[in-house]
């Protein structure tokens, strides 16, 4: 394997391995452009992201009731480290999402979606000692 390339463990085939017609619906993107390739891969990343945020929630809420194996003892338990994962992935998420459905409207600082991205952002690094200071908000 050369630099840059990553083993991949999925069983999927590459391209789009969704349904086209639900991922549109849901994601309220124009049916004339379901057939577009650009759309489809887009349509894909968000829902397999989806995915996983949703895992990782579940995860994370199971997590703290059960003890990790010694080898996963770290500075942040196991659950931590899930949840600051999920909420990442909800940035990740918004920022796909970004002029679809409910995200339709730009994300720009002192709008009601940059506000919940802080939100995700600051939740998911405080336990690492990080701070958010958006830009607009900056000394």
């Amino acid at each position: 394997m050369t630099e840059g390339e990553r083993q991949n463990y999925s069983r999927l085939e590459p391209g789009v391995d969704i349904d086209m017609e639900l991922a549109g619906t849901d994601l309220h993107i124009p049916r004339q452009d379901w057939d577009d390739p650009a759309m489809q891969e887009l349509a894909g990343f968000i829902v397999r992201a989806e995915e996983l945020q949703q895992d990782l929630f579940k995860a994370a809420t199971q997590a703290g009731c059960e003890k990790s194996p010694p080898f996963l003892d770290g500075a942040h338990s196991l659950g931590q480290r899930y949840l600051t994962a999920e909420q990442l992935l909800r940035v990740i998420l918004a920022m796909l999402k970004e002029g679809l459905g409910v995200w339709e409207t730009r994300q720009e600082p002192g709008s009601r979606n940059f506000d919940y991205l802080e939100e995700k952002l600051t939740t998911a690094l405080e336990p690492y000692g990080m701070t958010i200071i958006p830009r607009s908000k900056a000394p």
